[in-house]
């Protein structure tokens, strides 16, 4: 499990965000926080990424992103890189708005995690 008081802040960063670890981190102004299901938003993210799109610019680089996550995209030099940065990007971008509880992420495959 994954509590919310274990996310690191970013109150002033886009939803493309640096690594947020999932170890002890406290928030800012939180003393405790609630778990949240590891496995279920596990789950979210590798059904999301069915829904990825990448593609190659002429330049070389990769890009790719999710229709309907606003502002989750990534682009690396391989198109490896840039799924692996999709996902991190992803799933940082899920932890950020369950933490924030803007309850505005989209229902993939049936799962909400606008819930939590």
């Amino acid at each position: 499990m994954i509590r919310t008081d274990e996310l690191h802040a970013h109150q002033d960063e886009p939803a493309r965000v640096a690594h947020v670890p999932v170890h002890v981190q406290p928030v800012a102004g939180h003393s405790t926080g609630r778990e949240l299901p590891t496995q279920l938003i596990e789950k979210y993210v590798e059904r999301a990424m069915l829904r990825a799109e990448t593609k190659q610019y002429p330049d070389g680089h990769w890009f790719a992103e999710i229709p309907g996550f606003l502002g989750v995209w990534a682009s690396q030099a391989t198109e490896e890189a840039t799924e692996t940065e999709l996902r991190e990007t992803l799933h940082e971008w899920v932890l950020l708005k369950i933490r924030d509880k803007d309850r505005d992420l989209p229902v993939v495959d049936s799962i909400n995690l606008n819930v939590l």
